[in-house]
């Protein structure tokens, strides 16, 4: 982003399914608030950057995957590139 600064993003924030749903929900978008609070700490444009949180509608594990592997892989942040100009 620093380098090519043209590049607007989503910034998704996700959880496992532990907890109740609401609770999640508020927590993935905070991973997602406190990694654009990173990227500006680093000079990237907060404008730049669109956060979102999921909960843990969004698995990338299995729900009955109740490993400490799987809610890791559930407890996430991705980023997705919006727009190239």
């Amino acid at each position: 982003m620093a380098e090519n600064p043209k590049i607007v993003v989503e910034i998704d924030g996700h959880t496992s399914n532990r907890g109740k749903a609401e609770k999640n929900l508020k927590l993935s978008w905070k991973r997602g608030l406190a990694v654009i609070e990173y990227l500006k700490s680093q000079g990237i444009e907060g404008i730049r950057m669109v956060p979102r949180g999921f909960g843990s509608k969004r698995p990338r594990a299995q729900s009955r995957v109740l490993t400490r592997i799987g809610r890791e892989l559930n407890e996430r942040i991705e980023m997705r590139i919006m727009n190239l100009e």
